[in-house]
């Protein structure tokens, strides 16, 4: 049983006009700009994973599930990994109140889907107050979401550095305290240094869940050693006996097998009515004995003969 919600829960053109109507694709887009982590994993983004640390220092992903109606319908929330959570169920499956009450007209993915990922993890929850009459639009931005203010606009010129003379600039160039002197005071004036540091941490939470990968592929590369030291030792075993039976079978089957099988019979007849006839010679068999026997083996040598030939010309291309 799919553990998921079906992605294709509406058939059709219905369907399609889902997964393309304008507020999936906002919502959609607010999810991957406040979570750059969460990652989609197929083309029509229906199926996202974004890594968690546990509070246990365990790792797993978090996996979302948009059904085809989506928005309409409410998403699917599971951990890949099995972990003791109020909010997660025997078969992994989320389960808490912004979840399960989702409002097609109200609620938020990038909000239900942090406040999951903030619940594993252990970290603080604020959730953001969005109008959902007029919801944000997903864009590229720089400015802090606590104070929603937009960072001012950047200028070509910069009056401070065409005030300079022509030693001060030398200075500025060739001094790193004077040149983080002067991007301190420029950025203070035009409010950047917020941009700096919201860029920084940025940065260091991309840090934080590349790092945190590296213990699941740690675990992955435990597992395909333990797999290649047992597992694949006992069935490669086994392979090569079976192949090794199946050749010796088809090696009897091949025409020229057949042929020589059948030559070496007509050859071993043969012998006996030699071993016979000397037998005659010697007076050790009456004349009316070897006449009986020594008739019944030369008929049953040129049936075999016969048939050598029959096989031979028949199964082997000359």
């Amino acid at each position: 049983m799919n553990p998921y919600p079906s992605i294709h829960s509406s058939g059709g053109s219905m369907g399609s006009m889902s997964l393309h109507s304008p507020e999936r694709q906002q919502q959609v887009a607010e999810l991957t700009s406040q979570m750059p982590a969460c990652r989609a994993l197929n083309r029509d983004q229906s199926l996202f994973e974004a890594p968690v640390r546990l509070q246990d220092g365990r790792t797993t992903n978090l996996r979302l599930v948009l059904p085809a109606r989506f928005p309409q319908e409410r998403p699917g929330l599971q951990v890949t990994h099995p972990i003791q959570h109020p909010w997660v169920n025997s078969a992994g499956r989320l389960s808490f109140a912004s979840l399960d009450r989702w409002n097609p007209g109200h609620s938020r993915l990038a909000s239900v889907v942090q406040e999951a990922y903030a619940a594993l993890t252990g970290t603080p929850f604020t959730s953001p107050a969005v109008s959902p009459q007029r919801p944000q639009r997903p864009e590229r931005t720089t400015s802090s979401p606590q104070h929603g203010t937009q960072p001012a606009s950047v200028p070509r010129e910069f009056r401070e550095v065409q005030a300079m003379g022509s030693d001060e600039l030398v200075t500025v160039l060739t001094d790193s305290a004077s040149y983080q002197a002067l991007c301190s005071a420029i950025s203070s004036q035009y409010g950047n240094s917020k941009v700096h540091e919201q860029l920084q941490r940025g940065n260091q939470q991309l840090a934080q869940e590349n790092l945190a990968q590296e213990s699941v592929l740690a675990e992955l590369r435990n597992q395909i050693a333990i797999i290649r030291s047992s597992e694949y030792a006992g069935v490669r075993e086994t392979f090569d006996k079976n192949n090794g039976r199946q050749k010796a079978v088809l090696a009897k089957l091949q025409p020229h097998m057949l042929v020589e099988a059948l030559a070496a019979q007509a050859n071993k007849v043969e012998e006996q009515a030699d071993e016979l006839q000397e037998s005659f010679r010697r007076g050790d068999i009456s004349t009316e004995a070897f006449v009986e026997q020594y008739t019944a083996l030369r008929k049953t040598y040129h049936q075999m003969d016969l048939k050598c030939q029959a096989a031979q010309q028949t199964l082997i291309p000359s």
